[in-house]
């Protein structure tokens, strides 16, 4: 006989028991059912010596997490390619010759840019890397993209608390330089 067959017996038994016993309270009827099931996988109490008893689970090896500038490094590398970091918005203003974000008031200033993909000492791709949705999203920030958008500078966003997997960051960037 089966495990399931088992539970099944045993809930059964426990329930005409109890109405065997003019018990019609069906929280009671039900608790009681669990109970035979719990008792017929693990044991009583008393087979098990009162301990709690830990079903192994099977879980697959968790990947390693490589860093976001570790797999950036290597993909822009493979592809001819050399990184700057921490590039500052003032450098994108330099372009326009104009103020491109909003100063003053309420407004935080601009995140500097996490990344430049560089080929032959000119910046062909600026990336992004944001920690959270919240500070991409402030005012300043997205005035630069929108800034990016519209005058040809090509730009990418990630965000560090999604898996950026090194496929989906490879396409991404070969699809925004055209190669």
């Amino acid at each position: 006989m089966g495990l399931f067959d088992n539970i099944l017996k045993t809930a059964a038994k426990s329930i005409d028991n109890a109405i065997g016993n003019g018990s019609h309270d069906f929280t009671d009827l039900a608790n009681k059912a669990f109970q035979a099931k719990d008792e017929a996988i693990y044991g009583t109490p008393s087979q098990n010596s009162g301990q709690t008893v830990q079903t192994p689970v099977q879980t697959a090896p968790a990947k390693p997490k490589i860093p976001f500038k570790d797999k950036l490094t290597e993909i822009v590398s493979g592809l001819g390619y050399s990184i700057e970091t921490n590039i500052s918005p003032a450098v994108i203003e330099s372009f326009a010759g104009r103020e491109i974000y909003t100063r003053g008031g309420n407004y935080a200033a601009p995140d500097n840019i996490s990344y430049g993909i560089v080929s032959n000492g000119a910046t062909v791709l600026y990336i992004r890397l944001w920690r959270d949705y919240s500070v991409y999203d402030h005012a300043a920030n997205r005035q630069i993209k929108v800034y990016c958008d519209r005058n040809g500078i090509k730009m990418l966003d990630f965000f560090d608390y999604l898996p950026n997997e090194t496929d989906y960051m490879t396409d991404r960037i070969k699809k925004t330089l055209a190669i």
